[in-house]
């Protein structure tokens, strides 16, 4: 596997495996992959995301979403990172922001920043489409999904009203307030029963208001 060859394909997939490696250069040993990766990840030349994943440490811009994703191939991006995209919250978190059946864990990505997994259980698996950045399609949640996951993984407080004021939620007329309360159900929660309900009755007291 030479170093030139590599760096054209890393070009077009900054984030790549062993497999991909693989992949590329068949008529190479996998152990003598295995060691050359090693050997360029110690020159600098690649960073080690986490075993078996590699990054170009003379990154091209590519969005963090898709780093999240290759990361944790099963993840979907979710919560801030989507609600804040969507308009519908003024502020996001330092970073990127994933769930996934797998374990809870962080990795910290210069340039990217932050990107965080949160586990979530199988059931709630649901509610995300795939989106293509240039070759990388990304799993991401759609934003009435990623709104009922941030009520989710929120502490319960006696005052739901205080908090979703402090949300300072702007949700746009194609928000689908029928898959927000059908997507509710599926939480099978007495928290999301209470703060999804308290911000539809919001939105229906607005509408009779207007």
């Amino acid at each position: 596997m030479k170093l030139y060859a590599l760096m054209e394909h890393a070009r077009e997939y900054p984030v790549f495996t062993l497999e991909d490696c693989c992949k590329w250069f068949p008529d190479t040993a996998r152990s003598t992959i295995i060691l050359q990766l090693s050997g360029y990840t110690k020159r600098g030349l690649l960073a080690r995301v986490k075993r078996g994943l590699y990054m170009l440490t003379d990154v091209p811009e590519i969005s963090p979403l898709v780093v999240a994703s290759r990361i944790d191939t099963g993840s979907f991006i979710s919560i801030e990172s989507v609600l804040y995209r969507a308009g519908i919250i003024p502020e996001s978190t330092f970073g990127t922001t994933a769930l996934t059946t797998g374990r809870t864990r962080q990795f910290t990505l210069p340039p990217y920043g932050i990107v965080r997994f949160r586990h979530i259980k199988q059931p709630l698996n649901f509610g995300w489409n795939l989106e293509q950045f240039e070759q990388y399609s990304v799993r991401v949640a759609t934003p009435e999904k990623a709104l009922l996951d941030l009520l989710w993984f929120h502490r319960f407080e006696p005052d739901p009203s205080a908090y979703i004021q402090e949300l300072r939620l702007d949700l746009p007329t194609g928000f689908s307030w029928d898959v927000f309360g059908r997507y509710s159900k599926l939480y099978s929660s007495r928290q999301i029963d209470i703060l999804a309900g308290h911000i539809m009755n919001i939105h229906h007291d607005h509408k009779r208001a207007i």
